[in-house]
This record gives structure tokens, sequence and C-alpha cells, in this order.
């Protein structure tokens, strides 16, 4: 029988593997557009990285007897968890038809951050300890775990933005024609349709729910 630790252990390496292949189809079908089996692949890969983090992470929950936030190593690995399971739903949405780019930005990124928690930091940080009075709250787990999920969509939020900077620098700020990627078919009021974040309340959206106020001429 598989012991928790080494469940951990095996975890671990696989998301780190897992997130290191979805890199690379990532990366093949943004260079490569007519591979069409990349993409599927790349997908299929990087769900199993995100089941493979919510193994190591379920594995030390059961093993420590709380929720695995409480030092850089697993708050490392939850956001990482959180970037992926981001990609998966924003992958699924209909701006995702043609080159496989928003994969190409996440995976390396989560891979990143999978490598750090494992590799450069000490054992000791890596070591589930007890929790500290501060800590011992239903805080850590309702509050601290929305908190590093909204890093997750904001990371991949930022990682788009600046994809398309990059690609419109010096061009028309048309999404149709600057970034190479998008359907021909695209316009703001298209994009902001499909969209993942179309369904937020308007203050979520960066759009005020009030009417605008007109200022009515002094007599």
């Amino acid at each position: 029988m598989v012991s928790l630790v080494g469940l951990q252990a095996w975890a671990d390496n696989g998301a780190f593997g897992d997130l290191a292949i979805a890199t690379l189809l990532y990366w093949a079908g943004a260079f490569f557009p007519q591979l069409t089996w990349v993409r599927p692949l790349g997908t299929a890969t990087m769900a199993i990285a995100n089941l493979c983090l919510a193994a190591v992470l379920g594995a030390r929950w059961l093993a420590a007897g709380y929720f695995p936030l409480s030092n850089l190593y697993e708050s490392l690995l939850f956001v990482a968890w959180s970037l992926s399971a981001v990609h998966l739903w924003v992958d699924r949405t209909p701006l995702q038809t043609g080159r496989s780019w928003v994969g190409a930005l996440t995976a390396p990124v989560a891979m990143g951050m999978v490598a750090f928690a494992a590799l450069v930091l000490p054992a000791g940080m890596q070591v589930a300890t007890p929790l500290v009075p501060a800590l011992k709250s239903n805080w850590l787990m309702m509050h601290v775990s929305v908190m590093l999920l909204s890093y997750g969509a904001l990371m991949v939020g930022s990682l788009l933005a600046i994809a398309f900077l990059v690609a419109t620098w010096g061009k028309p700020r048309s999404p149709s024609k600057a970034i190479p990627w998008a359907p021909s078919t695209a316009n703001p009021t298209n994009l902001s349709r499909a969209s993942p974040f179309r369904h937020l309340p308007p203050p979520a959206t960066g759009q005020s729910p009030w009417p605008p106020c007109r200022l009515r001429p002094s007599p």
C-alpha cells in the first residue's frame, strides 16, 4: 500500500513532468498551427497535471490534518493548481480557436512554480509543520484559498495582457488584424461576449452598474 508520503512524491514528480510535456506541446501548437492534434493532447496533459497537484495537496491535507496552506511550498503548489484550473476554464472559451497561445504562456509558469517549490526550497520548508495559533482558524481554508485562487486568475489575465501588448506593438489595435491567432470575425463586441468573465457582475469587469451622470447646464 502506498503511503501518503510516497503519494506526495509521486504526484509532485508527475505534476512537474506533465507540465513540462504540456509546455512543449503548447509551444509546438503555437509555432506549428497545422498540427491540430497538439492542442487536445496539451489540454489533456494539463488536466493530468492539475489532478496530480490536487493529489499532492489532498495527501498533505490528510497527513497533516489541516488545509495545506501553511508554508511557501504548499502555497506555491496551490497557486500552480489554481493557474492550471483557470487555464482549463479559459481553454474552453471560443477565443481559443486557433493557436494554443494561452497554454504556451500558462504551462511554463506553472511548471516554474512546481520546480521552484520542489527543487529550490530547502527540505525543511517542504515539511508540513504544526500550525501556529494565528492560523488555527477556518479563515485558513476560506479566505486564503479564495485569495490564492484569485492569484491564478490574475496571473492568467496578466499573461494574456502582456501577450496582447507584445503582439500589437507598433500595429493598429484591432483584435481581428493585430492578433494573428484571433478569429477573422473578431471585434471588441464579440471578444467581450466570448470572454469567460462575461457572467461576472459589472463591478468585477470594470464597468459601472449605474447609468452615467449627466450634469444639467446652469441657467
